[in-house]
Order: C-alpha cells, then structure tokens, then sequence
C-alpha cells in the first residue's frame, strides 16, 4: 500500500518592467507575512523588461491518497 500527499497551489512570476544593472524588489514583506506562500529569487544581475526574475508559490488543502 502506497500513501501519497498531494497539495493545491499556484504561481505567480516576478517580472521585471525596466533595464537595471542593480535590480530591486518591492512588495516582498507582504508575501512573507502571508500564510502558506513562499518565493524564489533567481540571483539574476541586471533586468531588462519582462525577464524572469523570480517566482512566487502558494498551496492549501493537504489530501492523502491510498494506493493498493
């Protein structure tokens, strides 16, 4: 028998809208107070508009599934 977790969950890119040689974020404190979220920085060293600059990722609803 085999047990397996399944969770719900989205994402969301951090996008960037300008060229940068020293890119910042904002608006991050609102998705570390936020229950169930987490994020992922790339490290990326300069932007340019609409490059990929991170993710954000939220879940819910734990469901256990029983195999036999």
């Amino acid at each position: 028998m085999f047990k397996i977790l399944l969770l719900g969950g989205a994402s969301a890119l951090i996008l960037t809208s300008n060229n940068s040689e020293n890119p910042t974020f904002e608006g991050l404190e609102i998705v570390v107070s936020s229950p169930k979220t987490d994020f992922r920085i790339f490290g990326k060293p300069t932007s340019r508009p609409y490059r990929r600059m991170g993710v954000v990722l939220t879940y819910d609803k734990l469901m256990e599934i029983l195999l036999k």
